[in-house]
This record gives structure tokens, C-alpha cells and sequence, in this order.
């Protein structure tokens, strides 16, 4: 979305696409759908050793078309992405810790734009220049 010189980008369930590079390229905000890969990968063994193949197979699977926390960072940071809005976040997790090992810190080791962790309810404010 385009409006008075700002520009907004929104995703749905994605990977790392040329079209979400493109769209994102000096977007003022991109709100994103973000994933910890390793995560879901520790889940899925952790599932596997459990003799729980079917959800075993559903952690394998979500990692095919949801993007990664430093996948992301690197997309943002190389479109010149000023604000990066993750929502949702898989895992869904509330503790500020864990938000930070699972998806702030990734993304800050490639990306220098400004980041929000969002839950239902946040509001990101895009002013007019």
C-alpha cells in the first residue's frame, strides 16, 4: 500500500520470494509472518523421538513456507525495509526473553532498521512526510 509518499508491505505465509523483494524494497514498514527454522526443527525430532509422527510431520512441513528469523533480517535489511512488524511469530511466545533468542536477535545480527515484536492490538504509526 502506497499513500502520501509512505509505503506499507504485508505478507501472508511466505519464504524468501524475488516478488517479496520487490515489494519490499524501500518500504517505510513490512509486516511479516516470521519463523525460528531451528525451532521447529528441534520440535519436529523432539516429536519424532516421542513416536509422534504425525505432529512430528506438521513441523516439518510449516518450515516449507513460512520465513526464517534471519532469512527475514537479511530480506528487510537488503530492501532498505525502514520497520520491520513480525506478526504472527512461530513459535507464539509472550516471554520478552524468548521473543529475543527466538526472533529479535537473529534478525539484529543483519538488519539495522527499526523492529517490533507485535501481538493482537498492536498499532504502528506511519506518518506523512
Amino acid at each position: 500500500m502506497e499513500y502520501r509518499g509512505r509505503s506499507v508491505v504485508i505478507s501472508g505465509d511466505t519464504t524468501d520470494t524475488a516478488s517479496l523483494r520487490a515489494m519490499s524494497a524501500g518500504a517505510d514498514v513490512l509486516v511479516s509472518e516470521v519463523m525460528n527454522k531451528a525451532f521447529a526443527g528441534h520440535a519436529e525430532c523432539a516429536l519424532e523421538r516421542l513416536g509422534d509422527p504425525r505432529n512430528a510431520d506438521i513441523f516439518r512441513d510449516i518450515r516449507t513456507y513460512h520465513i526464517d528469523a534471519a532469512e527475514l533480517g537479511a530480506l528487510a535489511e537488503e530492501a532498505g525495509v525502514r520497520h520491520l512488524v513480525l506478526t504472527p511469530q512461530v513459535p507464539a511466545v509472550d516471554e520478552r526473553l524468548l521473543q529475543t533468542v527466538l526472533f529479535t536477535a537473529p534478525i539484529a545480527a543483519v538488519s539495522t532498521g527499526m523492529l517490533t515484536v507485535a501481538a493482537d492490538g498492536t498499532r504502528v504509526s506511519v506518518l506523512a512526510p
